[in-house]
């Protein structure tokens, strides 16, 4: 396939799941949202062709992102809401709370951290 069609369907994929980060692309026109699954595709098709994946970022999420790949000048709005935590990264969320002061030894998922950072922001 040409790059302009497989550029189509990643599109076209991050249109469905404006929330992922990346999708990969078969060259046989396959999208999937992990890379393992993408490579399963590539290794164990019938057709026995010479596949690539190709790896695509979504460009709304880089585009939230003030920082793009190398920072976290990502600006956030309090309270942090379900869609604004599931687009970040643990350890970005991590960081935060502890920038903040926040133990998080307890919190081991995005949601009790994103829990703890809401809580600590609506007291100030």
């Amino acid at each position: 396939m040409k790059k302009q069609e497989l550029d189509k369907i990643a599109s076209d994929t991050f249109k469905s799941f404006p929330d992922a980060e990346k999708c990969f692309v078969t060259t046989d026109g396959q999208a999937f949202l992990s890379n393992n699954a993408a490579s399963l595709h590539k290794n164990t098709n019938k057709k026995a062709k010479d596949l690539k994946v190709v790896e695509y970022s979504n460009p709304s999420i880089g585009e939230k992102q003030e920082g793009g790949k190398g920072g976290s000048n990502t600006e956030v709005e309090f309270p942090l809401t379900e869609k604004a935590v599931k687009a970040m990264k643990l350890t970005d969320l991590q960081k935060m709370a502890e920038d903040l002061k926040i133990d998080i030894k307890e919190l081991d998922t995005k949601a009790k951290i994103a829990d703890a950072i809401n809580e600590l922001k609506s007291k100030s």
